[in-house]
C-alpha cells in the first residue's frame, strides 16, 4: 500500500507537468504566486520531511526547483542555475537533468547573466507561474494539500 502511494523522480514530474498544463489551460486564473512566507514554510517542510525520512523516498527535485523559483521571484531576486542545482538537493548531474527537463516543458526559461557571462540565470514562465498559483489557490482539501 505505501509503495503504490509513493511515485518516484520523473513519474512525479510528469504529474506535475500535466497538473500545471491541466491548471494553466482552464478559463479560471489564479492570482497572484503566494506570499514568500508562505513558499518559505512549505520548502522548510519538505527538506525537513526529506530529513526525517530520505529524499529518495520524498525526493521531487523538480518541484522543488519550482517553488525555489517561485521564491526567489517572490524576494526579487534572481536566482542562477548552479545556485538551484544546490537549492534543488540532489546531485549536480540529476538537478541539471530536471533544470532541461523543465526548459523542454516550457516551465522555466534560461538567460545569460548581464554581469557574469559564464553564469545563467532561471526564470518561472507565465505557464509555470500561473499554474503555481492555481495550485495554491485550489479550495481546502484538494490538490494543494498533497504538497
Amino acid at each position: 500500500m505505501i509503495a503504490s502511494a509513493m511515485q518516484t523522480g520523473s513519474a512525479a514530474i510528469r504529474n506535475h507537468a500535466r497538473a500545471f498544463a491541466a491548471n494553466v489551460s482552464g478559463t479560471p486564473k489564479a492570482g497572484p504566486l503566494p506570499s514568500a512566507s508562505v513558499l518559505r514554510r512549505l520548502i522548510g517542510k519538505r527538506k525537513a520531511r526529506s530529513d526525517l525520512f530520505g529524499a529518495d523516498v520524498f525526493g521531487d527535485p523538480a518541484w522543488d526547483m519550482l517553488l525555489e523559483l517561485a521564491l526567489s521571484e517572490a524576494e526579487g531576486r534572481r536566482i542562477s542555475v548552479s545556485s538551484l542545482c544546490i537549492a534543488s538537493g540532489v546531485p549536480v548531474t540529476t538537478a541539471l537533468r530536471k533544470i532541461g527537463l523543465l526548459e523542454e516543458r516550457g516551465l522555466i526559461v534560461r538567460a545569460a547573466d548581464g554581469t557574469d557571462r559564464r553564469r545563467a540565470m532561471l526564470r518561472l514562465t507565465r505557464r509555470s507561474r500561473e499554474g503555481i498559483a492555481d495550485y495554491f489557490a485550489a479550495p481546502e482539501g484538494s490538490r494543494r494539500d498533497m504538497f
